[in-house]
């Protein structure tokens, strides 16, 4: 039953007998509802269905009571979901530097401040155990999870997953199991200490043992079930799994995924926000296997992200940022590529822009779809067999899917990127006598996009080495230098993230330490 409206006013004034002790039963007024009055018979302490008079006002009373608290704790809930304001730079330079990205973004802090709403009293029936820490996942869900799994439109999906919650509380525990999960990895990531990992490692497996109990529940009773209901659940579950790139479990919940599609009349019968899930996991299962997608694009559904990413190009000033994609426009080896390559080039310069705030109005973030996104890695997976055994090609398209993934969502140094990390190290290796001799800018931005997505995985090393390797071959081991011609080739730096900086030390370092 949908909670009544925060804030409403409850009359108490029947609870006091009448000033002309009427003894009669009342008649209720047709304007009011019952359940917002106590209506009682005073003719002396008689008994209202076994119950006695003030028995009956202090369940009432005390009902009243309970509904106003858990009506104002769900009304906090709501509210505590706001985007956070990105102000558009004024720089002008080439190389763009944004002085109000988001810092959770880059380096997330260890310790979260709690928040006002207690997501255990909005839910008071989860049945987990007081030993999880429900408030600092439900907090580090909304201000970086969220961020990171649908960067361009994190504010309204947020909001439409936790309203979901609010209709089925078993949502609750699955998508903060995710929260869970991926904040142990950047607290390893963060070289935090060793307990702190497995608690929220603890945390996971516990919620997600009591996720996949309700996801028995859900299916052991198919009559009158809502698949949509059930696929978001899934999508949520899988999104844990896709984090620790446990490619067994995944395989299998997604070959589950597609039936409950099927069952549900397929994607089109689903809603945008329902899609938008689907779509993000199915992109995060092909970075780990480093393959094509296994979901198909819904033709109806692309129609209409193409004409959301039309509205977007109207909104973005090119004029800002001009030298951002220039060495790849005017490569002479260019015209050679796959037909698409430019285009999505083009497409993700696009999202880049919007994803930054530059855009004609000069507000800080323009509402853009997550779709468009979604949209922009499914062509560039869809590329791989056409692709493959072409140097160029597919080190531009793994290079640019690998920017998406570290700069506009947030996967760097996770166990999700490694698939495709080592799919770009084999694709360089392979091509690299061609790519040093007729794309060299392109190498190094590759290996430099590599070395991003690489971090805490075993091919980091050699994508440090190699990046150093190539500098060296164009004089470009001075930092001012090489992010002069890495935001040419297409990189845009933020004042506020030094992660650039840090990968280009490593690199001198690993260098320095080897001669």
């Amino acid at each position: 039953m949908k909670p009544n409206h925060a804030g409403q006013i409850l009359d108490f004034s029947t609870c006091r007998p009448s000033p002309k002790g009427v003894s009669a039963a009342i008649e209720k007024p047709t304007t009011a509802r019952s359940a917002d009055f106590l209506w009682v018979d005073f003719d002396a302490g008689k008994q209202r269905k076994g119950q006695t008079l003030s028995g009956a006002k202090q369940t009432f009373l005390k009902t009243k009571l309970h509904q106003r608290r858990r009506e104002a704790q769900l009304q906090k809930l709501r509210t505590s979901i706001v985007p956070f304001p990105v102000q558009s730079s004024q720089g002008k330079n080439h190389v763009f530097v944004d002085e109000s990205f988001p810092p959770a973004l880059n380096h997330p802090p260890i310790l979260y401040r709690s928040i006002d709403a207690e997501i255990k009293q909005c839910f008071p029936s989860l049945g987990v155990s007081s030993a999880v820490d429900l408030d600092l996942y439900f907090h580090y869900y909304n201000n970086y999870t969220s961020r990171a799994c649908f960067p361009l439109s994190f504010d309204f999906i947020t909001k439409w997953l936790w309203e979901q919650a609010l209709l089925e509380p078993a949502l609750v525990p699955v998508i903060l199991a995710g929260s869970a999960t991926q904040r142990g990895a950047n607290l390893f990531l963060s070289g935090a200490p060793k307990y702190m990992i497995e608690d929220c490692t603890r945390d996971s497996l516990q919620l997600r043992v009591q996720s996949v109990r309700t996801l028995r529940r859900f299916l052991d009773n198919p009559v009158g079930v809502d698949y949509e209901k059930i696929v978001l659940f899934v999508t949520q579950l899988l999104g844990t799994e896709q984090i620790e790139a446990n490619d067994q479990a995944s395989r299998v919940h997604f070959k589950g995924l597609g039936q409950l599609i099927d069952a549900a009349g397929g994607l089109d019968n689903l809603g945008d926000y329902t899609v938008a899930t689907v779509y993000c996991n199915d992109h995060l299962s092909a970075l780990i296997r480093n393959s094509t997608p296994m979901f198909r694009m819904s033709p109806r559904w692309r129609e209409r992200v193409t004409r959301e990413m039309a509205s977007l190009k109207n909104h973005v000033d090119f004029t800002r940022l001009p030298s951002l994609g220039s060495r790849l426009s005017n490569s002479p080896w260019l015209n050679g590529i796959h037909p698409k390559l430019p285009t999505l080039i083009e497409s993700l310069k696009v999202l880049v822009l919007g994803h930054e705030g530059i855009t004609k109005s000069g507000k800080g973030q323009h509402t853009i779809k997550h779709n468009c996104i979604s949209l922009l890695a499914h062509e560039l997976l869809c590329l791989a067999d056409e692709c493959a055994g072409k140097p160029i090609d597919d080190t531009l398209r793994l290079s640019l899917l690998v920017y998406s993934a570290v700069r506009l969502w947030a996967f760097q140094g996770l166990a999700c990127m490694y698939g495709v990390s080592l799919g770009l190290q084999k694709t360089i290796n392979e091509g690299y006598e061609v790519l040093l001799a007729e794309a060299p800018d392109l190498l190094l931005w590759a290996l430099f996009m590599g070395s991003f997505a690489s971090q805490n995985l075993d091919c980091h090393g050699w994508f440090l080495s190699q990046l150093m390797d190539i500098a060296e071959y164009l004089s470009l081991t001075e930092w001012d230098c090489a992010r002069v011609v890495l935001g040419e080739v297409f990189f845009v730096f933020r004042s506020t993230d030094q992660s650039a900086r840090v990968i280009w030390n490593s690199a001198l370092q690993l260098r320095s330490s080897l001669i």
